[in-house]
This record gives structure tokens, sequence and C-alpha cells, in this order.
């Protein structure tokens, strides 16, 4: 599966300590480091490009009703301990 074309340039590294983001438009980041008590919300149809590596630790991903995630990495995913996928 390829990548989709017109996803936006890299924006450097999504990095999450201890908070909520809320992605709601098509992203490119280096990396993305999760960690904590901390959440990414997916509101709307989101394709989120990683040019290296994604790691989720002790944190949760929520996708919102109607909307939807595409995730593409390019190197590793690593989900640890207490990683959460749309769990109430």
């Amino acid at each position: 599966m390829s990548v989709p074309r017109g996803t936006p340039l890299s924006e450097g590294p999504l990095l999450l300590f201890s908070r909520t983001a809320t992605p709601s438009s098509d992203h490119h980041y280096s990396l993305i480091l999760i960690w904590g008590k901390c959440t990414l919300v997916i509101d709307g149809d989101v394709t989120i490009r990683v040019g290296a590596w994604y790691w989720i630790n002790a944190a949760r991903i929520d996708v919102l009703p109607e909307s939807r995630l595409h995730l593409y990495v390019g190197d590793w995913v690593m989900l640890g301990t207490g990683a959460l996928l749309n769990a109430s």
C-alpha cells in the first residue's frame, strides 16, 4: 500500500506527553511519540504519514464516531504497555 499523494511536507516530530491533541486534517510527521496519560483524538477523515517510527505507550488513541484514521508509517510501530484504542 502506498502513501496517497497530497499529504503535507513533514512538520517535524509529534511528541505528546500528558496532554491531548486533536488533528482534524492530514499531517506528515518525522516521528510520533505518545507517552503517558495522553490522548490522540481523531476527528474527521484524517491521514497521518510518519517518516520514521510511531511509538505509543501508556496512552490512547480515540477515533470519534464517523471518523477514520489512515496511518502510514515508514519504519516501525511500537505499541507498549497500556496502549489503548477507543477504550472507554
